[in-house]
């Protein structure tokens, strides 16, 4: 899935979300609904980044069910907040924390300073 756009919305059904190179100049939110058992979460094709001027809100499933790996090179959020299993996130520049969850691991690779404005 790729997209282009100003404040994007997202909700997929499919229990598996896997994110091409994609730009949102203002906020992306990204919710993955599939309660079943089938699906991984979320995640980026190999090479492609994702690039949001604002608040990136991601949640996989109930919001601790699946993972999220939005974990390549390039990635940029103006700030974060994901909410899933295994939370893994790798961003270029500086970011701001907002509200984040994790039911396991949680791993921030960062390439500017990180800001906590939100419960971790």
């Amino acid at each position: 899935m790729t997209f282009t756009g100003a404040n994007v919305t997202i909700t997929d059904d499919n229990g598996t979300t896997e994110l091409g190179t994609s730009v949102a100049k203002g906020s992306f939110t990204l919710i993955n609904t599939d309660t079943g058992s089938s699906g991984t979460g979320v995640s980026q094709a190999s090479g492609a980044t994702l690039n949001v001027t604002g608040r990136l809100t991601v949640q996989a499933d109930s919001g601790t069910d699946r993972d999220i790996n939005l974990n390549n090179t390039g990635n940029k959020f103006g700030s974060v907040s994901a909410f899933g299993a295994v939370v893994t996130l790798r961003e270029a520049d500086a970011t701001d924390l907002f509200d984040t969850t994790a039911s396991g691991n949680f791993t921030l690779t960062y390439g500017g300073a990180v800001t906590d404005s939100g419960t971790l």
